[in-house]
């Protein structure tokens, strides 16, 4: 019966045809598409019809279906896609529009041919697939975990980026967030799923791993009336917020301590009779003290401010570890000699590794001037190195007080004290490990401590080693 049908005939030419025709029975224009298939003398038509007003019906499927790519559309490229679709769907709309204007003559008129038909079809789809994929690869390319929820906040879409942050598996559309072991999932879900129709310019979220996550949202519209959540990773920020606030304090209660020593000790001279020579005596060893760790702490804060903003420059070069050892020693032996110690350098001649000089000699003046401040009278400090493989590992022993283990992996932070009291009556700033560590890793090198069974430290360092002919 629909053999001489031209979709038919074109089919059986072509491999497909279209066809346009109006249907008396129903009262209304039909769209007929046959596909040819089958293999050797067996050929098939596969024949489907449809009335022309299913064609808008097919676009609104279409545009639902879109649904998740129209929502990051709408966060970083709406205006673009909202153009492009007014330009390129534009015809269809045409057709359709056309088709009730014209409906008793649509067939005779050449704009609807099915050669025309088809190719609108075409086009619009591929448009579609392109939208969908360069939406998708932006969705999946940003920073940030993006997650948006229909209008019952059941979830319609979530990127990698969520999937990550929240430790979910992939995410289906429909079935929601399906968490694994530990998910911190359940931390945002009930305020994902309840949050609608609000803008939510930040709310933080802490962890129990300790991450902290900044969650922001928005509604959107379309005919899925929904909301999008923008979810970011401040872990980083908020610990480095914490740490200027930290920083601030220490610095504050740094240079507090000796002031208000200093300004005691003024007071005291002021309400007394300043030519008593007793007097004199007693406070200003106690001033020039103070006044030499206020000094102290404003260096080394200068020292650690030109490392953090990189304008401590380094010359890197072959160094010689004996003669900055000298150095080093020469600048610290009347403080050892005063204690009584025992000093001593065993390294051999010619060890020599790849550093900058000036960074080099403050690296060991300060961990000599350190070994120095908390060995006791009569102990021993040691300078040595050795080479191990491509590296030299210098090492600064001491017979001092020794560093508890739970303290090893903060004794290098800014401000750490093991003893607070002890180490500011020994005139230490709290920095000088500090700047220790930050010039050793520009150096490209590591910097340790270990405390063997025995009272004392052994701080250790590697370089790069430098090898001569």
């Amino acid at each position: 019966n629909y053999g001489n049908r031209s979709e038919v005939i074109d089919a059986l030419a072509h491999g497909k045809g279209v066809g346009w025709r109006w249907d008396h029975a129903h009262g209304m224009d039909y769209l007929h598409m046959a596909i040819l298939f089958g293999k050797d003398r067996v050929r098939n038509i596969l024949r489907v019809s449809m009335p022309i007003t299913a064609v808008s019906g097919l676009h609104d499927e279409l545009h639902l279906a879109m649904v998740g790519v129209g929502i990051l559309a709408l966060v970083v490229a709406g205006g673009m896609i909202g153009l492009t679709f007014h330009l390129l769907l534009n015809p269809l709309w045409q057709l359709t529009s056309g088709h009730n204007t014209h409906q008793s003559n649509s067939h005779n008129n050449p704009m609807f041919t099915s050669e025309k038909i088809e190719h609108k079809f075409e086009s619009v789809l591929m448009i579609l697939r392109q939208e969908r994929d360069l939406l998708n690869a932006i969705l999946e390319g940003v920073e940030n975990g993006i997650i948006a929820t229909g209008r019952d906040g059941k979830i319609i879409l979530c990127n990698h980026v969520a999937q990550g942050m929240l430790a979910c598996q992939s995410q289906h559309r429909n079935l929601g967030c399906i968490p694994l072991p530990n998910s911190p999932w359940i931390s945002l879900e009930k305020f994902i799923r309840t949050t609608t129709e609000t803008v939510v310019p930040g709310e933080e979220f802490i962890l129990n791993s300790g991450k902290v996550l900044m969650v922001k949202a928005r509604p959107f519209e379309s005919p899925h009336h929904g909301m999008v959540f923008v979810i970011s990773d401040i872990t980083e920020g908020r610990q480095l917020e914490k740490m200027r606030k930290e920083f601030i304090a220490n610095v504050s209660h740094e240079l507090g301590t000796p002031l208000s020593t200093m300004h005691s000790s003024v007071e005291t001279l002021l309400a007394s009779d300043v030519n008593n020579p007793e007097l004199v005596r007693r406070f200003v060893p106690v001033l020039m003290r103070n006044i030499t760790l206020l000094s102290g702490i404003v260096e080394d804060l200068l020292d650690l401010s030109r490392i953090d903003a990189g304008e401590y420059h380094l010359d890197i070069q072959s160094i010689s570890v004996l003669a900055a050892g000298h150095r080093a020693f020469e600048l610290v032996s009347q403080m050892a000699k005063g204690k009584s110690l025992v000093t001593e350098m065993l390294i051999p001649e010619g060890t020599e590794i790849l550093a900058d000089e000036q960074a080099f000699d403050q690296i060991l003046f300060n961990l000599l001037m350190n070994a120095v401040k908390y060995t006791p009278e009569n102990g021993r400090v040691t300078l040595q190195a050795r080479p191990e493989g491509d590296l030299i590992k210098i090492e600064v022993v001491d017979d001092g007080p020794g560093i508890a283990p739970e303290f090893h992996h903060r004794i290098f932070e800014r401000f750490f004290r093991v003893d607070p009291g002890r180490s500011r009556e020994a005139g230490g700033t709290g920095l000088g490990l500090a700047i220790v560590k930050d010039l050793v890793e520009k150096l490209d090198g590591r910097v340790w401590v270990e405390c063997p069974e025995r009272a004392g430290s052994i701080f250790c360092m590697t370089f790069a080693r430098e090898i001569t002919s």
